[in-house]
């Protein structure tokens, strides 16, 4: 089994990257605002609760399809300027090496413009249960100033890794890019 963790800003593309890779190359695509967005149904979003509960059901979806056998890419916005924020990468990556799988990192980046226009797209929106303030353009701003969301080009892992500027690239061409890099075969769909 194979898990893609696809880092970056918010509104660099991780999900539509993530969708893409997932249509082309058999995976099954586990969206970070799934469980950000079912936990606060119930706890309020930041609350010790829902944070708990978010990485616990995090780990255990990964739990579970790396004992299943099941291709993930997941998508996670890391803010390198904080000491802890990796930390659930480390433990996502142990499970899979565990179960004798392969962890694969992308790092995506893009302009801090571009992604002020995409955040209040709708298919943006549309992917997130909560797009209120988080879906205005200044608040890509106030982000970037509160955290440093750019590893410098190097992650802390040995894993194979690629870094891709989407800004101007295309979301089929960057999930095409992330399986050349790795050597992933594509898959064409049955329907």
């Amino acid at each position: 089994m194979r898990l893609v963790v696809i880092i970056g800003p918010p509104a660099v593309g991780k999900a539509t990257v993530g969708k893409a890779l997932a249509e082309g190359y058999s995976f099954k695509l586990f969206h970070n605002h799934v469980t950000l967005d079912m936990v606060a149904t119930v706890f309020d979003w930041g609350s010790a609760a829902h944070g708990r509960l978010v990485e616990e059901f995090r780990v255990r979806m990964i739990e579970e399809a790396a004992a299943a056998n099941i291709d993930l890419v997941f998508t996670y916005v890391w803010a390198f300027s904080e000491p802890d924020d990796g930390s659930p990468l480390r433990h996502y990556r142990e499970i899979m090496l565990r179960h004798g799988g392969s962890i694969y990192f992308v790092e995506l980046t893009a302009s801090a413009s571009v992604r002020a226009v995409r955040n209040g797209l709708p298919s943006r929106r549309a992917m997130k249960q909560r797009s209120d303030e988080s879906s205005a353009p200044e608040w890509i701003a106030q982000m970037d100033s509160r955290f440093t969301f750019d590893s410098g080009g190097r992650l802390p892992f040995d894993d194979p890794q690629v870094r891709i500027d989407t800004t101007e690239t295309a979301p089929e061409v960057a999930a095409r890019m992330i399986a050349e890099a790795f050597g992933f075969e594509r898959v064409e769909s049955l329907t």
